[in-house]
């Protein structure tokens, strides 16, 4: 895997090798009682002495991986069966699970040394993991983001093609956020991701919930109440006031949230004074100041998302007439025939 630079020459001058008992919860191991690496192998067939090598079921020929990793001496296998081979194997219940964790451990936890927001919900994900990423830049901060229509790693913005990370792309993409000095980092999440354990590596300080929550699943959690147990013990939910079921989970969740809305009562309303000439203007309350914005993003959806992303602006103790202007800024969403940089 590709390791972000900095955590590269740390480990370099230490020459630190990684424990996968250390690092992995519920696993076992046959042929020894641990698996130390240095590096994870992109294949076996690239494998480097003292490197961990990955078989997936299905993905290559166990007997070939064997022999290779046993030629190129490998230190072991990551693996969700037993093979018949006398290398350490560490065996786990999911690799792509096992993999993230391990990738947090190798670049040192990116989403700890940053702020880390998740945003996830029925409706709206994209359009505010977008104003809060224009909000984060406009106080100054160096912030990433990902959406299901395009990333930024901080410097560099694309148009997404292919579906937002998860799992150990995720991690990497942070480790990568890292590399280029960030101070935040904004993601999309996905509800299925999250119920497949696919954010499991990563801590959120702030979780936005947008649209509706879905806070009902056939079998098992829901995505929200999983990524509420990803929320730092001094994190906080941004949640509509609207949106009562999702509130009733979030609070037995102990965690702290802050409330939007434009109709229930909440931390911080949005109000629609006007919709003509293709503009809306808004007024948004927190207590007692309140700010006028327009924004080329009309409806009462776009309004809700306008509320939530001004929450994050009230987090990070910005001023509401600072958060009205810069979230007035985003004129449009792109979208794949757009290009990024004219937003």
């Amino acid at each position: 895997m590709r390791r972000s630079r900095a955590d590269s020459a740390q480990r370099s001058d230490r020459d630190e090798s990684i424990s996968l008992r250390r690092t992995l919860a519920a696993v076992k191991f046959f042929h020894a009682d641990d698996v130390r690496f240095h590096d994870v192998a992109e294949s076996a067939e690239t494998a480097q002495p003292g490197d961990l090598v990955v078989y997936r079921i299905g993905k290559s020929d166990p007997s070939e991986l064997i022999a290779q990793a046993l030629a190129r001496g490998a230190a072991g296998i990551l693996t969700e069966q037993l093979l018949p081979c006398p290398l350490p194997q560490c065996i786990v219940g999911d690799v792509e699970l096992a993999m993230a964790d391990i990738t947090a451990r190798m670049l040192n936890h990116p989403d700890r040394r940053m702020l880390t927001i998740g945003v996830i919900g029925s409706a709206g994900k994209t359009t505010t993991s977008l104003l809060i990423s224009s909000l984060l830049r406009g106080s100054g901060a160096r912030t990433a983001y990902q959406t299901d229509l395009g990333e930024c790693d901080g410097i560099v913005q694309s148009v997404a093609h292919d579906s937002v990370p998860a799992g150990a792309s995720l991690v990497q993409w942070l480790g990568d956020a890292i590399d280029s000095q960030c101070q935040a980092a904004v993601v999309e999440l996905s509800d299925n991701d999250a119920r497949h354990g696919l954010y499991d590596a990563v801590e959120f300080d702030i979780l936005v919930v947008t649209g509706t929550g879905n806070v009902s699943c056939d079998f098992g959690p829901s995505g929200l109440q999983c990524l509420l147990e990803r929320l730092k013990p001094t994190g906080v939910v941004v949640s509509s006031a609207d949106d009562a079921k999702a509130l009733r989970v979030i609070r037995d969740s102990d965690h702290r949230v802050v409330t939007y809305g434009l109709k229930a009562r909440a931390d911080l309303t949005a109000k629609i004074i006007d919709q003509s000439g293709g503009m809306t203007t808004l007024m948004i309350t927190q207590g007692d100041t309140s700010a006028i914005m327009e924004t080329a993003l009309c409806g009462a959806a776009m309004a809700s998302n306008h509320a939530a992303a001004a929450v994050v602006g009230m987090l990070i103790d910005q001023p509401m007439n600072h958060v009205a202007e810069v979230l007035s800024q985003l004129r449009s969403i792109p979208g794949r025939v757009q290009r990024m940089a004219d937003v």
